[in-house]
């Protein structure tokens, strides 16, 4: 199959690094590949790195995106994106004619080139990982999906989320692929407390803000790190309000910028949290459990679902309920029990969300799709 995935990535984070990991997978090398990236994008260099040619493409610039989004951008704002959509795809079907078929991974440039895909009479998947709380942008998302020939998501919360019943054939769901951390050759440090950990982006989606000020009164119980932050000199408000908070814990709660170092960071966790209010996956979930740390997730959305899935793991429904079971693995710690996952539950992790094991699924689903018939009713 010849095959063109397009993607804006203006940064690379988890989903960034998923495809990453499926375009290294051995069920990719019996494809064709092209991709197309956005300007400036950091994900070239990554690309590049792992053999994979890239060519530059002209995205639509959403006039709306640029005044807050759909809920508050001007109808004249709206109105000339949906002209600048339609240009771009007819500008584009003659390169989508090119394909055998077409995956997005990214929310907003589907729109323009699911439409050259109707134009061209190529099939366009579209990998739905984006997730949104707002009415507004839960519904803009649902009408750019339905342009679609098919769509593949990483969780059945994923859909859920969305306001989407995914009765049809058309909607798939197929977990990231996850490879291995690098393995520490240390063991995880001998401490008085139990050491928990944040990893990912660092905003207000993620609740680290609320993670912070919910362990802040047990700090004497417990060590914390996040991980995640950007450099100093482009780091949000919400980051520094974050880092002021660590800072005044003391010495041992820590916050670090994005690093290759988490392998070893995350193997020194007893536990890592993931207490994100909507997110699609979570792949921080999948390395904690491959390096014995216990995943804890808020309840809702793909953290949840993964936790579910691989059976290891806890799942909250609350921040009082948080501090509770914080309180709890505390006292099993000092009484010498380790709260991490045992070898065997490690190495079922690993083998359940490897490149190979997810990389031949998400294939085989995307072949599948760009086979079906006409698009079926949602």
């Amino acid at each position: 199959m010849r095959l063109a995935i397009f993607l804006q990535a203006p940064e690379v984070w988890g989903a960034e690094r998923s495809l990453l990991t499926l375009l290294r997978s051995e069920a990719a090398q019996a494809h064709q590949i092209d991709v197309y990236v956005g300007p400036g994008s950091p994900l070239v260099r990554e690309l590049s790195n792992a053999g994979v040619a890239t060519q530059e493409f002209p995205f639509v610039r959403h006039k709306s995106l640029a005044q807050g989004g759909l809920r508050s951008a001007s109808l004249t704002a709206v109105a000339s994106d949906f002209l600048s959509i339609a240009k771009q795809a007819i500008r584009s079907r003659k390169l989508l004619a090119r394909y055998d078929a077409v995956l997005t991974f990214g929310l907003w440039e589907t729109a323009e080139i699911a439409l050259a895909g109707r134009i061209a009479r190529t099939p366009v998947i579209f990998d739905f990982h984006v997730t949104f709380s707002g009415r507004v942008g839960r519904a803009a998302l649902r009408g750019i999906a339905s342009l679609a020939k098919g769509v593949i998501a990483p969780s059945l919360a994923t859909y859920q989320q969305a306001g989407i019943m995914p009765k049809s054939a058309r909607f798939r769901v197929v977990p990231r692929p996850v490879s291995a951390l690098a393995p520490t050759s240390q063991a995880p440090p001998s401490s008085k407390k139990l050491r928990i950990g944040i990893f990912g982006q660092v905003d207000e989606r993620k609740a680290v803000l609320e993670v912070v000020t919910t362990l802040s009164p047990l700090a004497e119980l417990v060590t914390l790190v996040v991980v995640g932050a950007r450099p100093e000199n482009i780091q949000t408000a919400y980051e520094k309000e974050v880092i002021r908070l660590v800072q005044q814990q003391g010495h041992d709660w820590e916050v670090w910028e994005r690093t290759n170092a988490v392998g070893e960071l995350m193997s020194a966790c007893d536990v890592v949290l993931n207490m994100s209010r909507h997110e699609a996956f979570g792949r921080t979930v999948v390395e904690a459990a491959s390096v014995g740390a216990l995943p804890l997730v808020m309840s809702g959305g793909g953290p949840e679902e993964v936790v579910h899935d691989m059976t290891h793991g806890l799942v909250i429904s609350s921040w009082e309920e948080l501090t509770a079971t914080i309180v709890s693995l505390s006292d099993q710690f000092q009484d010498g029990k380790s709260v991490r996952l045992s070898p065997e539950q490690m190495r079922a992790t690993v083998e359940r969300y490897s490149p190979a094991t997810i990389g031949s699924r998400y294939f085989e689903q995307l072949e599948d799709l760009s086979k079906a018939g006409p698009l079926a009713e949602s």
